[in-house]
């Protein structure tokens, strides 16, 4: 897939790159996100964007509440019959857990934006809710910094085994401790 975007000029390929970056910041642009996925590009690269800042696709839908794009992007190969094929909707594949320069993933930027739609896909996906950036932040505890209400709760919930052993911010033990502190001894 990825022989005709190398077979583009640098300058090409970047326009491309800004392209797909932008593209990725509304589900309404999702068949042309298909489309640049389907052409070869690297789903897992950091890209200039249109204003200058370096992002990836993932980053980009996640920060703006694109969660069609982020499902599609987290999605892998169509497999038809045990075989894999190449079809417009084979997703881009994407490392959920990507972390930027300053150790941001994709779940911090959906926490800060407030995009819940976008913290489902992500946590169905696998994204470790547990991630630092190197200020320390997870993504639940940037959704609270920012008063993030919607998004905080959401990632206080427990979603299909994906909690790495937390319930509400706090470890299962703490919870199981304090269960067991309700039962009377009898001694």
């Amino acid at each position: 897939r990825r022989s005709h975007l190398e077979a583009l000029s640098s300058t090409d390929r970047r326009q491309v790159s800004i392209e797909f970056v932008s593209a990725c910041a509304s589900n309404e642009s999702l068949d042309r996100v298909k489309t640049i996925v389907a052409d070869g590009i690297d789903t897992d690269a950091f890209y200039v964007g249109g204003d200058g800042s370096e992002t990836c696709a993932l980053h980009t839908a996640a920060f703006n509440g694109a969660d069609k794009v982020v499902e599609f992007l987290c999605t892998g190969l169509c497999v038809d019959d045990g075989m894999e094929s190449s079809s417009p909707s084979d997703g881009g594949m994407v490392d959920v857990n990507l972390q930027d320069g300053n150790g941001w993933t994709a779940l911090h930027f959906a926490a800060g934006a407030n995009s819940v739609d976008v913290i489902r896909s992500l946590l169905r996906h696998g994204a470790n809710r547990q991630i630092q950036a190197h200020n320390g932040y997870t993504p639940l505890l940037w959704a609270k910094r920012l008063s993030n209400h919607e998004a905080a709760r959401e990632l206080e919930m427990i979603h299909g085994g994906n909690n790495g052993g937390w319930v509400a911010g706090q470890p299962l033990t703490s919870i199981a401790n304090r269960f067991f502190s309700l039962i009377p001894s009898h001694g």
